[in-house]
């Protein structure tokens, strides 16, 4: 090093000392080079270490303690005499700025803007921690000797239930010293298991020789009990002559061992499920179950040319009963008593009965008496609910198609049929399409915005927006079916939607049935839910929506918004297009149906109020 400083190897050759000084005044650039560029601004680049671990705002991502990053770092004041420095680097993985600075009260860095800090937490109580005792209990104790009394007792009453567990623990720990024991244990729980296979074999060949089954019985899986739970059995002699008889049970892969009924059984279905029966040609009035589990699925409309069979959802819960439809007359009807109900599914039934009724040679003869048929009987289909946009939107859709069609060149009444009759029945496949498209983009996006750092979340729902209201998947109802689907649901809360109870009837009747954790409670306890019960957010469908914005849906879902503001809860309206109405400006204008007001006095015929009621009280059922 000596002799290459001696041959001047490090210093240009018109380097003067005595005129340059160093080599940085020389070259006319500070000694920390690039670092420095914004010193004049009083800000100094240097190397920073994340002294904790964050979420970036920007991208939502996860950024590791101990990653280092180019700051900006500046002093931006003190504490006491120790200043004050703040930190500004460029997140890696996006265009977001993060910005931090030192704490000197607490020793520790804070998060000035643009990410947030990742805190672990735990509840000891979850976890089966011990759980200390808090300061000021400690001090209860030492002065109260009443609460030292009554502390005490709960303490033995805790130690109390606790010691089969500690004395299984104890008994274990020992074993486990004593090779003789653990020998003996582990034989003596061999034979308990080999005698218990023994006894399930009798009764396996008990029920084969009674049942004259020559097939082997497998192991009852928990498919097979969910299925039996949803199938009551009568046997045959049981029935009367005028009890209907819906299906007979053919499940090869069904496990037989606790059954104490014939396989030929008759089932009465507790829980439409529309799939592949036993029967090849379902009774109209019955709920046909797949044979396979997993293939069950809820349907309100069964569809197939010429033939159109609504879930009668009055009877719901109590029976699964389908009804045929086969003129616009009876779909107005059942639109009317709310046999069929949910907007999406309302449009689906009028004009698929509307198909129907064409498809059997209704209107004409003639294409302008054909196209003055069908503006009529869509007039009907509208008339019967005026609330819900979807019907009048289709029947607007229908008639503009039926009236191009008779303009074309060469366009007979059976052209124009068919035509007709193709545009209802694409609706069907479209609004199952876009249902699901909206189940799981709404369940993203919630996610996206509630639960970002990829917990659980909490919803909370109104009325009956799911397979029952649509053509087989749901609105707001098809968002949490698409959560649970994602494995991102924690828990959803149902109001049951009084005055006609769609929520209690129908809602957790399609909970139940998908096996979606889920409670249901009264409208008065949303917001007591909302605030006690972690909530993440309200998911509604909506009849209307206009072009600022405003919705009209189901009577309780103005409180739900209201109550969910209140308490910093989001609130969506998952609805499809065909429920937007931008011919409206405002909500005002949306005709609100009001509905019989047998509706809030009676339930399932039954009444409920005083029959003073509609003599001294009016009635209102909007």
């Amino acid at each position: 090093m000596g002799e290459r400083k001696g041959q001047n190897k490090y210093y240009p050759p018109d380097f003067n000392p005595e005129k340059h000084g160093s080599l940085n005044r020389y070259h006319n650039s500070h000694p920390l080079r690039e670092r420095a560029r914004k010193l004049s601004q009083g800000i100094l680049v240097i190397r920073f270490e994340m002294p904790y671990n964050i979420w970036c705002d920007g991208c939502k991502n996860h950024i590791g303690m101990g990653v280092r990053y180019n700051a900006e770092k500046k002093k931006v004041g003190n504490y006491y005499t120790t200043p004050i420095y703040r930190f500004r680097m460029k997140c890696h993985l996006c265009v977001n700025y993060i910005e931090m600075q030192t704490d000197p009260a607490n020793c520790d860095y804070v998060i000035v803007s643009g990410a947030s800090r990742k805190e672990e937490r735990w509840d000891m109580e979850d976890n089966e921690q011990v759980l200390t005792t808090e300061h000021e209990k400690k001090e209860k104790l030492e002065t109260d000797a009443m609460f030292r009394l009554e502390h005490g007792e709960a303490d033995r009453s805790t130690l109390k239930k606790a010691l089969p567990t500690l004395s299984h623990i104890q008994e274990a720990q020992n074993v486990w010293k004593d090779d003789f024991a653990l020998n003996s244990m582990l034989r003596r729980h061999f034979r308990e298991k080999k005698k218990a296979m023994q006894e399930e074999e009798e009764k396996d060949q008990a029920l084969q020789a009674k049942a004259s089954l020559a097939i082997p019985l497998v192991p009852e899986s928990e498919d097979d009990r969910r299925l039996a739970a949803l199938l009551r059995l009568h046997t045959l002699d049981c029935l009367g002559k005028n009890d209907p008889i819906t299906d007979y049970l053919s499940v090869p892969n069904l496990a037989l061992r606790h059954r104490k009924k014939p396989i030929a059984a008759c089932v009465h279905a507790q829980a439409p499920a529309p799939g592949r029966g036993s029967a090849p040609q379902p009774d109209p009035a019955a709920a046909v179950y797949p044979s396979a589990p997993g293939t069950m699925r809820l349907e309100a409309i069964r569809y197939s040319p010429g033939s159109l069979q609504i879930l009668d959802q009055l009877q719901l819960p109590e029976h699964c009963r389908y009804e045929a439809l086969g003129s616009v007359q009876q779909a107005g009807e059942a639109i009317r008593a709310m046999k069929v109900r949910g907007a999406p599914a309302i449009a689906l039934v009028g004009c698929l009965s509307l198909a129907v009724e064409l498809r059997a040679g209704a209107g004409g003869p003639g294409l302008a008496a054909l196209v003055a048929f069908v503006q009529d009987q869509l007039r009907l289909l509208v008339a019967a609910r005026p609330t819900a946009v979807n019907m009048a939107r289709a029947a607007r859709d229908l008639a503009r198609v039926a009236a191009r069609e008779a303009e074309q060149e060469g366009a007979t009444e059976e052209t124009l049929r068919e035509r007709v009759i193709s545009f209802a029945e694409d609706m069907l496949e479209k609004d199952l399409r876009d249902n699901r498209n909206i189940g799981d983009l709404g369940a993203r996006h919630l996610l996206e915005q509630t639960s970002p750092r990829g917990g659980k979340v909490t919803v909370l729902t109104h009325c009956n927006t799911g397979a029952l209201a649509t053509a087989g998947y749901g609105t707001a109802l098809g968002v949490i079916r698409s959560l649970h689907k994602m494995g991102r649901l924690e828990h959803t809360f149902c109001t049951e939607t009084r005055p006609y109870n769609q929520g209690a009837r129908l809602t957790a009747f399609e909970l139940v049935y998908e096996q979606i954790p889920a409670t249901l409670i009264t409208d008065s306890m949303a917001a007591a839910a909302m605030a006690h019960q972690g909530v993440s957010a309200v998911v509604v469908g909506a009849d209307r929506v206009v072009a600022n914005g405003d919705t009209a849906n189901k009577i309780g879902t103005y409180q739900l918004a209201i109550v969910a503001k209140h308490h910093g809860i989001p609130f969506y309206v998952a609805a499809p297009s065909s429920s937007c109405d931008l011919h409206l400006e405002t909500g005002r204008e949306i005709v609100i149906e009001e509905r019989p007001s047998q509706e809030l006095t009676d339930v399932n015929g039954v009444r409920i109020a005083a029959q003073a009621v509609p003599v001294s009280v009016r009635l209102w059922v909007p």
